[in-house]
């Protein structure tokens, strides 16, 4: 059986990730936020790209910069 692929709209990513929709768009814009895939025009987004996103914005402590 092959394992499901579970796809969010930014809208649901947006709602997970605690932001406006339309701040995910201006990353897109400046290549700042999680990888997506585009159908058309339709963006998408893979509980593993979130996944990767989180753990490149985890800090351990106040000097680091959060890049």
């Amino acid at each position: 059986m092959a394992e499901e692929i579970v796809l969010y709209t930014p809208e649901e990513t947006g709602n997970m990730l605690k932001i406006a929709p339309q701040t995910l768009a201006a990353w897109r814009m400046n290549n700042q936020g999680p990888k997506y895939l585009k159908f058309g025009n339709r963006i998408r987004y893979t509980k593993e790209a979130l996944q990767e996103f989180i753990s490149a914005k985890t800090l351990s402590h106040t000097g680091q910069s959060g890049a």
